[in-house]
C-alpha cells in the first residue's frame, strides 16, 4: 500500500519494543483511520525528527509522554 505523505494530517506515534528491552523502534498510526502508517526502526531523537519531517502537513499529534517525541514535533 502507498500512502500520500501529504495527506496524512492526524497522528499518534509511539514506540515499541523489537527485541525484549534491547531495541525499540517506532509506530505511527493515522488518528481517523486507526491504520499503521509507517514503522521506523529506532525512537532515537534525531532519527524521530527527520522521519516526521517527511509526513509535511501534520494539523494534530498525539503520543505518550515521550520527551523525544514531545521534542521531535517542536
Amino acid at each position: 500500500m502507498v500512502i500520500d505523505k501529504n495527506q496524512i494530517t492526524k497522528v499518534c506515534i509511539d514506540d515499541f519494543s523489537i527485541k525484549k528491552r534491547q531495541r525499540y523502534g517506532t509506530i505511527m498510526v493515522d488518528i481517523e483511520t486507526h491504520k499503521i502508517i509507517d514503522l521506523i526502526p529506532s525512537r532515537d531523537l534525531e532519527d524521530v525528527i527527520a522521519w516526521l519531517k517527511t509526513f509535511p502537513n501534520f494539523e494534530i499529534f498525539s503520543s505518550d509522554g515521550s520527551i523525544p517525541f514531545r521534542n521531535a514535533i517542536t
